[in-house]
């Protein structure tokens, strides 16, 4: 278990909750952003924790962002259970009670005296040629090369159709193979989370326009810790002049799983080492939230961190 507490002189804090989410994703997310209205300081941040098990936590990121406007950077995660997919939850309250909710946006709107800084990193890199996505259709990628994206994504793999058959194996296998999907800001991730074989599709956790590039990804301990320490190293450069009185980190289940105990260890050490003295805590999700101008708001096996000064 891992708790963080901060606060201080100049610093504001209003909780708002987005209830009754599924069928009104972008609503929520609108309410969950409403505390952002009542802070005054001259900087501002929103965290947002969301369940898990909610259909579309893209919308969810469109609503918050929204309403907090594109000045106010967005930041969070999906909360996670380690690996069952039964139910999660989310917290929020005062000093007057907390009440433990489920399938609920919680947000947390910062308001601060001094700048707040993000940062986004993952230390996945390319492995193989690129695929072009000739066929594909919201979350749905149908062809790469013009052929059926599960073929082509199974062969990259080494694997045939026989891995689909009454096995987790599959699911697990692709989520330490993600999909990186070149943007303007360098490599995005993206998760296989479902297949259909009857037409050969993909299911993935953000869209891949049609025409657009995507890599099988890899990663080891080296590269994996090095992605954690660039992300507070971003936020920490984002502050300017200002020092860094504390960081936020909200880092994925997965690169947790691919670490180890001893590389998760490494990873914190290696933080510790680049901001000595610098208090860091956080979360392991399922999707990383950073939104800010103007940058996509859903990550995946990524770290998102934020800096305060």
């Amino acid at each position: 278990m891992s708790v963080v507490a901060f606060g201080g002189d100049g610093f504001g804090y209003e909780i708002a909750v987005g209830r009754d989410v599924p069928g009104n994703e972008r609503a929520a997310g609108g309410q969950a952003a409403s505390g952002l209205a009542l802070l005054d300081q001259p900087h501002k941040v929103l965290l947002l924790f969301v369940d898990a098990l909610l259909d579309d936590n893209v919308e969810i990121v469109r609503g918050a962002y929204g309403t907090a406007g594109a000045a106010v950077p967005l930041v969070g995660g999906v909360a996670s259970d380690n690996w069952q997919f039964a139910r999660t939850y989310q917290f929020a309250g005062d000093s007057d009670g907390v009440e433990i909710l489920s399938g609920t946006v919680v947000g947390v709107a910062i308001g601060s005296p001094a700048p707040v800084g993000l940062g986004v990193a993952h230390g996945w890199r390319r492995s193989g040629d690129p695929m072009v996505v000739t066929d594909s259709e919201g979350l749905k990628v149908f062809e790469f090369d013009n052929e059926p994206a599960l073929d082509v994504f199974l062969s990259r793999m080494g694997l045939d159709r026989s891995v689909l058959e009454g096995s987790d194996s599959f699911r697990l296998r692709a989520l330490e193979c993600p999909l990186g999907v070149a943007t303007r800001s360098g490599d995005e991730i993206r998760v296989i989370q479902g297949l259909d074989p009857s037409d050969g599709s993909v299911l993935v956790s953000a869209g891949i326009p049609q025409g657009g590039l995507a890599w099988v990804m890899e990663g080891d301990v080296e590269s994996l810790v090095a992605g954690a320490t660039a992300s507070c190293e971003d936020a920490v450069r984002t502050l300017g002049d200002a020092t860094p009185i504390g960081l936020l980190t909200f880092d994925c289940a997965v690169r947790r799983r691919e670490l180890g105990p001893a590389g998760v260890h490494r990873e914190i050490a290696e933080i510790g080492r680049a901001f000595p003295g610098v208090p860091f805590g956080g979360f392991y999700s399922y999707g990383e939230i950073a939104r800010y101008r103007g940058a996509s708001g859903m990550h995946h096996l990524t770290m998102v961190s934020l800096a305060f000064a």
